[in-house]
């Protein structure tokens, strides 16, 4: 063996354990982070303007809200958290019903999903649905109709 070898498989010696004992300072220390999972918490408010014998039935994958009867000026809301795969949705059916219990009108359609999660996420986390005569109407800041509030949804015949 050669005089060089000899010298740097010493050296080599030396500073491996050096090396590997130094190495829990290379990243700092993290604390144990809570196991809870914050995901965003979401309210979805639901009013009747003047569609008389509103009836609305909703529901995710995970929970069947049941059928709310609206009259006109009546609201429901419900809150939730948006799952960690922002896969969140809720689909409502809303009915307009004769006096004789007949469905003059209806439609069917998800009033949170990840696209409207988007648009809620910013000021308060609050999406507001507005049914009328003539169709469904969405705002994130429930300001006096019409400001504010856009035309999603029409009836079906």
């Amino acid at each position: 063996m050669s005089f060089t070898f000899k010298y740097c498989s010493l050296i080599f010696l030396i500073i491996n354990p050096l090396i590997l004992t130094s190495g829990d300072d290379i990243f700092p220390k993290v604390e144990k982070q809570s196991t809870k999972i914050y995901l965003d918490r979401f309210t979805v408010y639901i009013a009747d303007s003047n569609v008389p014998n509103l009836g609305v039935h909703c529901h995710s994958f995970d929970d069947d809200l049941g059928d709310m009867p609206l009259l006109p000026n009546q609201y429901f809301h419900f809150t939730f958290r948006q799952n960690f795969m922002y896969s969140t949705f809720f689909s409502c059916n809303f009915s307009s019903i004769a006096p004789n219990k007949e469905i003059t009108k209806s439609v069917v359609f998800n009033v949170f999903d990840f696209d409207i999660s988007v648009v809620c996420r910013y000021p308060t986390k609050n999406c507001y649905w507005l049914a009328r005569d003539e169709g469904f109407y969405f705002s994130v800041d429930n300001k006096p109709f019409p400001n504010g509030w856009t035309m999603n949804h029409t009836w079906q015949w």
